[in-house]
């Protein structure tokens, strides 16, 4: 999960080491280790990302504000019509060769 409130952009979830290709829902998921924050979008920019592994997994960790920027840069410049074909079409053409995982993705952003 990536955020940016109040200007300043942090990753929440933890970093994970190595592929476990599982997949654990919200219903499934454990209190124990769960991680949450309060958030305050005061900022045009200011969001969440949130997404499965099937994308996180391919995306290096240095990278990560560039990505939430460029998604946020796309949806504030788009349409919703226009928005939702470039991701389905971003993510039928995933660069990560012969990567068939679930590729889910869901962003609130602060757009004024």
């Amino acid at each position: 999960m990536l955020i940016r409130s109040q200007g300043k952009f942090r990753v929440l979830s933890d970093q994970k080491d190595g592929f476990g290709n599982q997949t654990t829902t919200l219903a499934q998921a454990e209190t124990e280790g769960a991680v949450s924050a309060d958030i305050t979008l005061t900022s045009p920019g200011d969001g969440v990302l949130l997404m499965t592994d099937g994308i996180s997994d391919d995306l290096i960790p240095e990278q990560l504000e560039p990505f939430f920027h460029a998604i946020y840069r796309r949806q504030k410049h788009s349409s919703k019509r226009r928005m939702k074909r470039w991701l389905e079409a971003e993510l039928k053409q995933w660069s990560t060769p012969r990567h068939g995982d679930d590729k889910t993705i869901a962003s609130i952003f602060r757009m004024d």
